[in-house]
C-alpha cells in the first residue's frame, strides 16, 4: 500500500447482506497519510479560529 492507496472493506449493516445498500464501507490508510491528514487538520483549525466570534459555537473543542 503506497501513500496514495487505500483499502475499502465493506462491512455488513444487517446478516446475510446481498445488496450493495446493505453494506457500510470504510477505508483503510496508510499511517502516513494519517499523519498529514492530521498535521493539516491542526493548520486548518488554528487558522480557521481566528475567524469565529467568541459567541461561535457547535462543534468546536472546548478549550480551558
Amino acid at each position: 500500500m503506497t501513500f496514495l492507496d487505500s483499502v475499502i472493506i465493506p462491512i455488513e449493516k444487517k446478516r446475510g447482506a446481498q445488496d450493495s445498500v446493505d453494506f457500510r464501507i470504510t477505508s483503510l490508510v496508510s499511517h502516513a497519510s494519517k499523519i498529514v491528514l492530521k498535521i493539516l487538520t491542526r493548520r486548518i483549525e488554528s487558522t480557521v479560529e481566528s475567524y469565529f466570534g467568541k459567541d461561535q459555537f457547535g462543534f468546536r473543542e472546548v478549550v480551558a
